[in-house]
Order: structure tokens, then sequence, then C-alpha cells
């Protein structure tokens, strides 16, 4: 890929809820400071599958009334800007009640479903190359749900049934949910699918078979503050599946604030999603979600973010060997284009290893096997590897090393398998311990 339409070459190396209160510095959303923004297209990799993709989520999208807005922008704007992605929370007894809401006692927020239904309308009919994914809180009984399916069904390619979308997924690539199928004689196979609607989890009445599930589909992070303290903004969410075929990154705060242009700096997010793929068995986010979405003439805003995501391929990882026994206050996950040859380490007295750093090689030395050594409480205070031909390096400090034996649970052996060259690695730090823990990413070099 080359340029993206912001001029922003992609990025190789990544360097160093749900709303439920108010907060005493909101989102400025007045007209003056909100700016129209060209249509950002070429967001799909059309030869590849929903797992391949990177899109753009608004959380609580059609929320944008004071003083509890979630976004500024409309749907049809978010929708202009490039976010793929519409968070959405539905109520209502039928079709004909249904709207969106945040928070039960929360009247001030509420939009009827009938306007967001007609700019998805208008917008899917005027960009007929684009794949929009809704994401529903759902408080609808058997009734209301019916009737939003109906509802949906008046959408342009929007094809009802639980298992139909997700085989559709699955098993078709984004060109062929744009187009269609036809087989050799020129019939219809299957048609266009270009809108796909998800339940956050099954109805408190129990499975239907409508929508598919984000409990069974997606591999989610924690939402909230949690999603924003790099100490806790990759655990697993509670009822995720961590094996889901996509995966689904939250990355916004209890309630947004003025603070938002921070929370969605592109490097930021960039740096999230890189330790995402750490502890998500080397996938990147498909779907980012964030609160106030938002740019102007000197910031591109999230948008870049996803630019310089699209590019990267999924990796293979060995993940982190100390996970609850050594705490963290930070990660430093590093992914680069070229292999990993060497590793050096920084030391300080009374904290062991403090940083682990690469070093670089197209045709040098491969890294065959890593070797760290824990000292329990305070974390990682040795580190030795061995290259292509499995012969041991030296011990890197002169602190604690193995006593010899095998079953020492202070040893952790990173095996890098054959076929596989080693591309990243992610330490998690602790103020005034140093390194407590480590993970590595690694690549097929027969698929690069």
């Amino acid at each position: 890929m080359g340029e993206s339409l912001f001029g922003i070459a992609p990025a190789l190396l990544f360097l160093s809820v749900r709303q439920e209160t108010g907060s005493s510095s909101l989102p400025n959303c007045s007209s003056n400071y909100k700016l129209k923004t060209m249509k950002n297209t070429m967001l799909n990799k059309e030869n590849g599958y929903f797992k391949d993709q990177r899109w753009l989520v608004a959380h609580n999208a059609w929320n944008t009334t004071p003083p509890l807005n979630n976004q500024c922008y409309t749907i049809t704007e978010l929708l202009d800007y490039g976010v793929r992605g519409l968070a959405l929370d539905i109520y209502g007894d039928d079709e004909n009640s249904l709207h969106l809401q945040h928070g039960h006692d929360n009247p001030v927020s509420a939009t009827p479903w009938s306007k967001i239904h007609q700019e998805l309308k208008d917008w899917l009919t005027a960009n007929p190359r684009e794949i929009v994914c809704l994401f529903f809180e759902s408080y609808l009984g058997p009734t209301a749900l019916d009737g939003l399916n109906d509802s949906l069904q008046k959408l342009p390619d929007y094809i009802p049934g639980k298992v139909d979308q997700q085989d559709a997924m699955a098993g078709r690539k984004l060109s062929e949910l744009i187009d269609g199928i036809k087989d050799a004689d020129g019939k219809v196979v299957a048609k266009p699918q270009r809108l796909f609607a998800f339940l956050e989890k099954e109805p408190d009445e129990g499975p239907q078979d409508k929508f598919p599930v984000m409990t069974e589909n997606f591999a989610e992070n924690v939402y909230g503050d949690d999603s924003l303290r790099e100490n806790t903004w990759t655990d697993l969410r509670e009822d995720s599946n961590p094996n889901a075929g996509l995966t689904f990154m939250n990355h916004f705060g209890d309630a947004p604030s003025d603070s938002e242009w921070d929370r969605n700096d592109p490097d930021l997010i960039k740096k999230h999603a890189a330790a995402f793929v750490f502890s998500f068995k080397g996938r990147y986010p498909n779907f980012i979600s964030l609160d106030y979405i938002n740019w102007n003439s000197g910031n591109k805003g999230p948008i870049a973010a996803i630019y310089d995501l699209l590019p990267l391929k999924d990796v293979a990882v060995i993940p982190f060997h100390w996970i609850g026994k050594n705490d963290l206050d930070n990660v430093v996950p590093e992914i680069f284009e070229n292999k990993i040859t060497s590793l050096a380490v920084g030391i300080e007295g009374g904290e062991g290893i403090i940083s682990i750093t690469p070093e670089l090689g197209g045709n040098g030395h491969s890294i065959s096997a890593i070797q760290l050594y824990n000292q329990p409480r305070y974390g990682i205070v040795n580190l030795r590897f061995s290259d292509e031909n499995q012969s041991w390096g030296d011990w890197l400090t002169p602190y604690e090393k193995p006593n010899g034996s095998k079953s020492d649970p202070n040893l952790a052996t990173y095996a890098i398998p054959a076929g596989h060259e080693l591309i990243g690695i992610c330490c998690r730090t602790q103020d005034g311990y140093g390194v407590t823990d480590f993970a590595v990413a690694m690549r097929n070099i027969s698929v690069v």
C-alpha cells in the first residue's frame, strides 16, 4: 500500500463502554469546532475476508446530544470520514417504537431508529462498494427483535439470519460480498451482502437465530477506563470468546471528555493495537471502537491509524509467561518489517533488566530461541538467546541465572519454530522493577 489519502505512509514499527457517568469536561461539539471532511474510501481489502480488515467503530454512534454525548458528528458524517462500524443501544416494544437511547433513564439521549435507518439507507445507496456493521446493545424483547430484523431487511444488501451472516463473513471475500457471486452460466448464487448486524449477547429469553452475537464471534478486550490503562487494556472482556474468528478492540473511557484528542491519538491507538496482537494470538483488531471521533485541518484524527494498520498482517506469537505472577504498569510492543537478529538489555541495580532492545538485519543471523530468568517479586533479571545453529550465547547480565534444573519455574524458553523468523517483542514493565514479562512475534517465512 502506498501513501494514504492523507499522505501517511504505512508504519511497520510500533514504539514505545459504556458511558455510565458524566464528566466535568465534555467534548466541545459547537458548530464552529466541527469540520466537514473529504470522503475516506480505500478502506477495504476487497481481495481479503472480514478477518483481514481494519475498521473504525463509533461507540454510541447516534449519541450527539449534550451534555453526555459520545460523538459530535452525524451517522452520515462519521461514515463519510471512514467509520464502518456503529455501536448502538436499542430499545422499544415493536418496530414502530424502536429507538436508540443511552441508559434506561436518559430520554434526552433518545433518537428514533427510523432516523438512523434512513441515514443508513441513503449512505449505503450512495456508496455501493462499502460495507457497514451494526453492533446492537439490545434491550429488546422477542417482538421488538422481530421488528428490528424486519426493518433491517428494508436496507440495501442486508441478508438476515445468524448462520447466513456468519457464513458470509467467514467464507466470502469482500469483493464477493460487494458484487455477489455468479456461477459459470451467469446465474446469481449469492446476492450482495454489505450490511451486517450483531447483538452484543443472546437475549435473556434465550438464543435466537436472526443475528450473530459478539460474545460468540469476537475476541474482545475490556471496555471503559480499563481499555485505556496499559496494565489492563488487553484483558479479555467477560464472556468474550478468545478463540473467535474476529477481533474487536475497545479504546474509550467510562465517559468521553476533552481528553479524547489525546485518547484517540493515532500513535496511541497503534500502540494499543500492537499490544493487542501479543495478547490475542497474533491478531490485529478487526474493529477499533472509539468515543468522540474527531478531526480538524491540523489533525487527521484516528483514521490515520487505520491506514497504517491496514497493510499489516497477523503474526504468530509466543505469549507472556508470568501472567498473574508479575505485575505491570506499562507495555512496550514492537513489531518490525525486518527480522530481529540480536537483543541487547539495559540493566539497573535493584531492578534487573529495565529494557530489551532488538537489533534488526535483513540478512543477518537468525534467533532460534530466547531464554529469560525471572526473580519472583522482582521481574526479569537475565536473558540469553541462541542463533540459527541452536548455539546459545552468554547470559547478558551479571544477575541470577538458572540453577540447571529443567523444571526451574523461573526459567522461560521461547523457541522460534522452524520456518519462522522473529520480528517482534513485547515487554511488560513495572515502575521500580523493570521488565516483568515478555512475549514474541514471529512471521512464517514461507508467506512473506
